[in-house]
């Protein structure tokens, strides 16, 4: 096993970082709340899934079985900021999964492929290894990533969180 200079692991958590921002600020704060505002959570959550997932299919390796597993699996991105009306937690775990996943580990994230801190290689069927588009296309961290959302929206529905349609709320 080897490693790249301790200032590839700085440079990798600063570029992950803030992509994630990005990404979430333009997902949840943008558009997730745009559609909800407009027709509810339960219109607003699978759109923007499909829409979160379906700008990765201009990602070298994407395919539609691969997307489809990440719009599942994206579900402990939005899960959290319905719960808590903030960005912190669901950005934390998008920035946290793809610095270690690529960033740290050196697998490929997304179909991409970085330098990652520890040059690895991975080898073994694809169903465990996710294969040219990384961890998130393995069934194991789909299940656990759509399951521990599907945790965090039943407990965000258990305490009232949820947003009713435009069309559907008292005035």
């Amino acid at each position: 096993m080897a490693f790249r200079s301790p200032l590839k692991l700085v440079a990798n958590l600063s570029m992950f970082s803030a992509g994630s921002l990005f990404q979430e600020m333009i997902l949840l704060c943008v558009l997730y709340r745009l559609t909800e505002e407009l027709a509810g959570n339960w219109i607003a959550l699978p759109c923007t899934l499909m829409l979160f997932a379906g700008v990765h299919l201009l990602n070298d390796n994407q395919t539609l079985g691969s997307v489809t597993l990440l719009m599942f699996s994206s579900l402990i991105l939005i899960a959290p900021f319905i719960l808590t009306r903030r960005l912190w937690l669901s950005w934390g775990f998008h920035a946290g999964w793809n610095f270690m996943q690529a960033g740290f580990f050196g697998l490929p994230d997304s179909g991409i492929l970085f330098d990652g801190w520890i040059v690895s290689e991975v080898t073994g069927p694809e169903w465990v290894t996710g294969g040219a588009v990384g961890l998130e296309a393995t069934y194991l961290s789909v299940g656990t990533n759509f399951l521990v959302g599907i945790v965090i929206l039943i407990v965000a529905i258990k305490n009232g969180k949820l947003v009713a349609p435009s069309w559907r709320r008292d005035r």
